[in-house]
């Protein structure tokens, strides 16, 4: 069947507007263009204004200051800064920064980032040479959530007066798709079932969609530690937050066994613009006794 040149542009026009509409790229961005700690000059805002520790909150003074629309550190001992942003909607999100550190003597700068799993910061580059350069670090699953923050911070408390680096261009680049959120499940043997939940997050679905899955053995089983999924769908509404749920039912032996695991994967999906990569862990934990060294389940075998 042929089309008309201007059939072609109308479907093409549908077809990319589905795709933008399931797809959005963020940036959240510090230029710092102006002297002010609530800058915010890309597309999206900061959760948070830059927050100073053992510092006054004065951008134009101090030893962490706006500076020739550069963040500037100098003297730094002890003292910190950081920014909050919500990351919470991103599959995948970038973190680049420019530097100047020509005149730092000895010393050095840490770029963090918020670990949500650990509750901690954590560092994700260094800058200790006296050069100028730029930073790029893709962020993890675990730096990516609605307490997201970056914070700069000395690698000693020994700095002297005239030791300076300069930051400038702070971004975040953020990704955002449809996609499947799977739990981690932990259940005793003896629970009949383990029950998964499947959660649509980041972005809206342009529409109702199907997502297949299937279970996948680890340490355990399929047969003698739990029941096997080979084709399993779930249906989603295509708003954010839907959830489905998965029951695996779980067999209790009386073998004495470690904890055993098991996948819950994701195989396919009717809207390819959803993104179905995550998994979803279940533990089983044994609950058969130990008396002393053996287990009970033995000590039954020899009795009978």
């Amino acid at each position: 069947m042929k089309y008309s040149p201007l059939l072609l542009a109308l479907i093409l026009l549908a077809l990319f507007g589905s795709v933008v509409q399931s797809y959005g790229q963020g940036t959240f961005l510090d230029n710092f263009n102006t002297t002010s700690y609530s800058n915010n000059n890309g597309t999206a805002n900061f959760a948070t204004n830059w927050v100073e520790t053992n510092e006054g909150t004065d951008p134009s003074g101090g030893r962490i200051q706006i500076n020739s629309n550069q963040l500037r550190f100098r003297n730094l001992d002890g003292r910190s800064i950081a920014r909050t942003l919500d990351l919470s909607a991103s599959t995948a999100a970038t973190l680049t920064l420019d530097y100047d550190a020509t005149s730092r003597g000895n010393e050095g700068l840490r770029v963090q980032l918020w670990n949500n799993n650990t509750s901690a910061y954590e560092t994700v580059a260094t800058i200790n040479t006296s050069v100028s350069g730029s930073i790029s670090h893709s962020l993890t699953t675990d730096q990516m959530s609605a307490a997201s923050a970056i914070r700069f911070v000395g690698i000693d408390n020994s700095w002297s007066n005239g030791e300076t680096i300069f930051i400038d261009n702070v971004q975040f680049v953020a990704i955002s798709t449809p996609f499947i959120s799977v739990d981690d499940v932990t259940v005793n043997e003896n629970a009949g079932t383990a029950t998964f939940t499947a959660t649509h997050l980041g972005l809206p679905a342009g529409g109702p969609f199907t997502v297949n899955f299937q279970t996948v053995d680890g340490t355990a089983t399929a047969g003698s530690d739990y029941t096997a999924i080979a084709g399993g769908i779930l249906s989603f509404n295509g708003t954010v937050g839907d959830t489905e749920t998965i029951v695996v039912s779980i067999t209790d032996d009386t073998f004495f066994e470690s904890a055993e695991t098991f996948t819950i994967q994701l195989t396919g999906t009717s809207d390819l613009s959803v993104d179905i990569t995550d998994t979803g862990t279940g533990t089983i934990n044994d609950n058969e006794v130990v008396l002393g060294n053996t287990p009970l389940a033995l000590f039954r075998e020899f009795d009978g």
